[in-house]
């Protein structure tokens, strides 16, 4: 099974209502305030914003409050990182998690996943995790930020996976859609 898949399958498992979306509770966030110029170049205050990845996490039983407390915990050395503008820990059901996290290109990325969480998860692995985390790098195409005074509690992933030759369709109407997103008050962060 393809990377991507095999993360979609994931978010299917983890809390999923029935028509493919996962519904999870943030953990910890940090979100950097922003300026955002353009759907197609996202442009912050530190820079262009390119990157994301997604990670999804299932916790070894009896471990669950153990990965959660690990998230948690985790905040603290990203927020250090430069590069991670924005870092997510959610939890989609009892033993289900995942990292959202975006960066302003591969090289963040990269020190990102080589940096103090990501070589924690690795070790992590062995001792609470029941498998190796599902790692799914994206491109981002269009986001929506919270307000820097408003922390999101809730998270909804809607996995998308376009037919064969609509890809660049797809990713057109999800840059269209920022301009709806922008006007749904109850949408913090999309």
């Amino acid at each position: 099974m393809p990377d991507r898949a095999a993360a979609v399958e994931v978010l299917r498992r983890a809390g999923s209502n029935g028509e493919g979306c996962a519904v999870g509770h943030l953990l910890a966030s940090s979100i950097d305030e922003m300026d955002v110029a353009g759907a197609a170049t996202i442009e912050t205050r530190r820079g262009k914003m390119h990157k994301a990845l997604f990670v999804g996490i299932e916790a070894e039983p009896p471990h669950q409050e153990d990965v959660a407390e690990f998230l948690r915990g985790a905040l603290e050395p990203v927020e250090h990182e430069p590069d991670t503008r924005h870092w997510y820990a959610l939890r989609f059901g009892p033993a289900d998690f995942a990292i959202f996290d975006t960066f302003p290109g591969n090289a963040g990325r990269l020190k990102h996943l080589l940096g103090q969480v990501g070589r924690a998860l690795v070790v992590k692995t062995f001792t609470i995790l029941n498998g190796l985390p599902e790692i799914e790098p994206a491109d981002i195409l269009a986001l929506k930020l919270p307000a820097a005074d408003v922390q999101p509690r809730l998270a909804l992933h809607v996995p998308l996976e376009a037919r064969d030759g609509a890809e660049e369709e797809v990713a057109r109407f999800l840059q269209g859609a920022r301009s709806a997103v922008e006007r749904e008050p109850g949408t913090l962060s999309w």
